[in-house]
């Protein structure tokens, strides 16, 4: 029973995942081949030049993308979750963190856009460095002011306050040789069911967050495992060699990006790859560049998150609690144990739950 809706919920997401791609590159294709675009574009633009009418174009697009998110935000984040008795979240609730969502990413989506096109009209040759550059720099400071500004506006955080599991934790942290501040609790049952824990932020922005959730419905060692698995990609440094490693996809994404668009620009008759009429085709490639990259992204999560499970398996040295742990982090959050080899490649940035619990029953502990 618990099997097949496990099935009938991944079944549901990932006809919703391709709904999404094929809708939004249809519909930016016809915008782009259709010549929409480029009549919405050319009557904006008619009002004069700068960065405000440019802005006002931007605007106008995000928005027509926000319209076409709506039905598949609703039906991914709330009415699946719902069906599936994982959400706890009310309508309403979940449209304001819509609304938050669009809002966050709309004034990003204008700051990155006119980047773009200022880069693109003042160093044709080069834009796609130039604009690479300050992707970057907007990133970093996006990870580093993530925990304090934009996660506070769509949860509540709060410092543990459970002696018992405090004094756990900190065993933890000293078997490492870690220095540990403070432990941060979530929310998270206020919007759903799942179980989570994560660390977000670089350096001293950093913060180790345990969901509610997990510290209500989980025993001591399985929480243990958890926080010591989180501790492996401190030890690590995976948060800083993520970022870099993503950073240089990105720039390799630009640069492919860059060539393709040239190419396509003349292929559609757009003018100057500058004009903003470009936007459309600047997003197809983006959109599918990046897709055919995350694959090869997603090889090298999967190999961190193994070293992390290592990781809290050596330092608990308790594999019984982390097979207990997977299996009921697979029952609680519906969490596919065995999945198609294909959407390993394409969506998982974690090992599948079967291939960690094997990983574990294989651990020696006399081996560490």
């Amino acid at each position: 029973m618990k099997e097949g809706r496990t099935k009938a919920y991944h079944r549901i997401k990932t006809v919703l995942f391709f709904a999404r791609i094929f809708s939004f590159a249809a519909v930016l294709f016809y915008m782009l081949a259709g010549g929409v675009w480029r009549a919405v574009a050319g009557k904006i633009s008619a009002q004069g030049a700068g960065i405000l009418t440019s802005s006002a174009a931007f605007l106008v697009f995000f928005l027509i993308l926000s319209l076409l998110e709506f039905p598949f935000s609703w039906a991914e984040s709330y009415w699946v979750e719902k069906k599936f008795s994982l959400s706890n979240q009310k309508f309403f609730g979940w449209l304001g963190d819509f609304i938050k969502e669009q809002l966050v990413s709309g004034i990003l989506f204008l700051i990155v856009v006119n980047v773009v096109y200022f880069a693109l009209k003042h160093s044709y040759a080069l834009w796609w460095l130039k604009a690479w550059v300050f992707w970057f720099f907007l990133n970093f400071i996006l990870v580093k002011i993530y925990p304090y500004v934009i996660l506070p506006l769509f949860f509540r955080f709060s410092l543990l306050d459970n002696k018992d599991l405090s004094a756990v934790i900190k065993k933890l942290f000293l078997q490492a040789k870690m220095k540990l501040d403070k432990i941060w609790v979530v929310n998270l049952s206020r919007k759903t069911k799942k179980a989570n824990a994560f660390v977000t932020g670089l350096g001293k922005n950093r913060r180790l967050v345990l969901a509610d959730n997990l510290i209500n419905h989980y025993t001591f060692p399985q929480i243990a495992a958890t926080v010591a698995h989180e501790l492996g990609h401190i030890k690590h440094k995976d948060a800083l060699l993520i970022f870099f490693v993503e950073g240089l996809g990105s720039l390799a994404a630009f640069f492919a990006s860059a060539k393709i668009t040239y190419k396509a620009t003349d292929f559609f008759s757009l003018g100057h790859v500058y004009n903003i009429s470009t936007l459309p085709l600047f997003l197809l490639v983006f959109g599918a560049v990046f897709f055919v990259a995350s694959p090869f992204l997603n090889v090298f999560l999967r190999w961190r998150e193994k070293l992390a499970d290592k990781f809290a398996l050596d330092t608990t040295q308790d594999k019984e609690a982390f097979i207990s742990l997977m299996r009921q982090l697979a029952a609680d959050n519906l969490a596919e144990g065995n999945p198609p080899r294909w959407k390993v490649i394409l969506f998982y940035t974690h090992p599948p739950i079967k291939e960690r619990i094997v990983f574990a029953q294989k651990w020696n502990a006399a081996a560490t």
